[in-house]
C-alpha cells in the first residue's frame, strides 16, 4: 500500500520490512531484506519505471530517465512527477517545428529526403493497428 505514495512510500515499507525482519529473526535477515529493498527500488525506479512511462508518453526510456533526474533536481517531487510528460510535450512540439521548418526550407534537403514520407511510430497499440505503416 505505501508503494501508491510517491518518493516516500517505499522508505516506509522498506523501514517496516526491515523492522520487522530485524525483531523476527535478526540483524542478519535485517540486511538482507535491506539490500533486497535497495536492488529491486533501484531496479524499478530506474529501469523499469522510465521504460513504462516512455511508452506510456511516447518518448525514448533515457530521455524519460534524463527528464526525470533532471525535473527532481530542479524542481523536487513535482519536478519528478511531471518530468515525463513535459518530455513528451517538448518532443512533440520540437518535432512539428522541424517538420514545419524542412517544409518551409525543402531546398536545404535532397530530393530523395523531400519524397520520403516522414515515418511515424505508434505510440498505443491501438495507433499501430489502425493503418500499416511503411516500415512492416
Amino acid at each position: 500500500m505505501f508503494e501508491f505514495i510517491p518518493i516516500i512510500g517505499v522508505f516506509f515499507s522498506g523501514a517496516l520490512c526491515v523492522l520487522l525482519a530485524l525483531v523476527s529473526r535478526g540483524p542478519l535477515w535485517a540486511v538482507i531484506v535491506l539490500v533486497y529493498f535497495i536492488v529491486i527500488h533501484v531496479i524499478e525506479g530506474d529501469v523499469i519505471g522510465p521504460r513504462i512511462v516512455g511508452r506510456a508518453v511516447g518518448v525514448h526510456p533515457a530521455v524519460s530517465i534524463f527528464a526525470l533526474l533532471a525535473g527532481a533536481e530542479v524542481f523536487g517531487v513535482w519536478g519528478a512527477l511531471l518530468a515525463s510528460p513535459v518530455a513528451g510535450v517538448t518532443q512533440v512540439f520540437i518535432a512539428a517545428l522541424w517538420r514545419q521548418w524542412r517544409q518551409t526550407h525543402a531546398g536545404e534537403f535532397s530530393e530523395e529526403i523531400e519524397a520520403a514520407e516522414p515515418s511515424i511510430v505508434p505510440v498505443t497499440t491501438a495507433q499501430a493497428l489502425e493503418k500499416p505503416h511503411a516500415s512492416s
